[in-house]
């Protein structure tokens, strides 16, 4: 019976060191573009009321962040999407939805695109949390952090450094300048 459970414990480690070892393989794949998982569609609509369709973010990198005007921690959102923008490229594409008025925006926020976003887009997107952010490449969502908080804003931060490795950042021009 001993020798029996030992056996068992052995092929039990095995199989299990076989199956971990095959997830890290999968996971740690370089090739960014077939990570993530394909964005589902949606639309959104601007104050001119033009549309803004899902598949204008097939091509290239974009931040999409949902927030709404009675979410304290939307503030700190609009700060930290600020921030981005100043470190990586002041053309870095940032998109807001928000499910309110596009009426109440703040004179600090009125340089980022804008949308309304209809309750079926909260739906496809399966959006729980505000603020959220989702990092997208190429029509595909990379990463989402809910809430603001800082090890997940860095971890945003770090994977769009990543992104963007021939982009280079704001500061490194202005020191090439002078």
């Amino acid at each position: 019976m001993e020798r029996s459970i030992r056996i068992y414990t052995k092929y039990t480690r095995w199989f299990t060191g076989i199956v971990l070892s095959a997830f890290v393989l999968l996971s740690c794949s370089k090739d960014v573009e077939k990570m993530g998982k394909e964005l589902p569609e949606f639309s959104l609509i601007n104050q001119e009321g033009k549309e803004f369709k899902s598949t204008q973010m097939d091509e290239d990198i974009y931040i999409l962040s949902v927030l709404t005007n009675w979410c304290s921690p939307c503030t700190t959102e609009l700060r930290e999407l600020n921030e981005l923008r100043q470190k990586f490229n002041p053309e870095l594409n940032i998109v807001l939805a928000t499910s309110d008025s596009l009426s109440w925006l703040a004179e600090d926020s009125l340089d980022f695109r804008w949308y309304y976003a209809p309750t079926e887009f909260f739906q496809r997107l399966k959006i729980k949390a505000i603020p959220t952010r989702i990092l997208i490449k190429d029509g595909r969502e990379l990463l989402r952090i809910e809430g603001v908080g800082p090890l997940e804003c860095q971890q945003f931060e770090d994977s769009l450094a990543n992104l963007l490795p021939d982009l280079s950042r704001t500061e490194n021009k202005k020191e090439e300048k002078e």
